[in-house]
């Protein structure tokens, strides 16, 4: 009947235009194949609808070396724009897989190529429309997601017996880099052990985000995943970035075909 299959709570606090995307990159260095990167872009206000793209670069390579995020982030631009007459205002980017050392390369070498991908993007509305449009004005927040870590955060009771930290638990200060804007989130639930939080940074922000509708798009994402009834470690397009590159790169060692770009074909 034409709605989604699933969706959860877009907050309110969220400019109704805004754009989440999630990049991840598959490394498989035991059996010699390349490593995969895999970009996932929402396309609809509910973030319901993903647009995805992969390509591949050198065996366990990280980063992007080979200029192409800027030509994804003009791909999915325009079919935003195509479904919704209108450009988002914004972009949030969830970048899993970057180490600590890694930080600075992302930033002095992918975040450039998304700000050229939205330049870009200018001339070829204009061209398909036959109108001139003013500079695009789109904020740009990228956000490293970093599940690796060996912090663990607890509560305590009257008698002083000690609980995992429940689902939607946020600490962003004590702890977290005074030099640099992070925060660690719990958004899942465990039956066993002790739970994880995940650690993210925010890398770069040209948005008018503050930093609870940071805290609070990322929590209400981690309940957005559709393979999953229930609420993932990480927000959903950082887990459909990483499991279209996984199959990718560990099955298929090719790109799939330009007509799945718009489904979640890989779930």
């Amino acid at each position: 009947i034409g709605l989604p299959n699933w969706a959860v709570d877009v907050p309110q606090s969220l400019p109704p235009l805004t754009m989440i995307i999630g990049i991840d990159v598959s490394h498989n260095t035991k059996k010699g194949r390349r490593s995969c990167l895999g970009f996932v872009a929402s396309l609809d206000p509910q973030f319901c609808d993903f647009y995805s793209r992969i390509c591949f670069q050198k065996q366990g390579v990280e980063i992007s070396t080979n200029n192409i995020l800027d030509v994804f982030i003009h791909d999915a631009l325009l079919e935003f724009y195509k479904r919704n007459k209108k450009l988002p205002d914004n972009i949030v980017i969830y970048r899993d897989g970057v180490s600590d050392q890694q930080m600075k390369i992302v930033k002095d070498h992918e975040i450039p190529k998304i700000y050229e991908g939205i330049k870009k993007l200018k001339g070829t509305i204009e061209a398909k429309t036959k109108t001139s449009l003013q500079d695009l004005k789109i904020g740009v927040a990228e956000i490293i997601v970093t599940k690796r870590i060996d912090d663990r955060f607890f509560t305590k009771d009257n008698q002083k017996r000690y609980y995992n930290a429940s689902s939607g638990t946020t600490v962003i200060s004590g702890v977290t880099n005074p030099s640099v804007c992070d925060f660690y989130l719990v958004a899942q639930n465990v039956n066993q052990g002790t739970v994880t939080p995940t650690h993210y940074y925010l890398l770069e922000n040209s948005t008018n985000f503050t930093l609870d509708n940071f805290l609070e798009l990322t929590y209400f994402q981690c309940f957005n995943y559709q393979n999953w009834m229930g609420s993932i470690r990480v927000p959903a397009p950082c887990q459909y970035a990483h499991k279209l590159c996984l199959i990718a790169g560990e099955m298929i060692q090719a790109e799939h075909q330009q007509n799945l770009n718009d489904t979640l074909f890989y779930l």
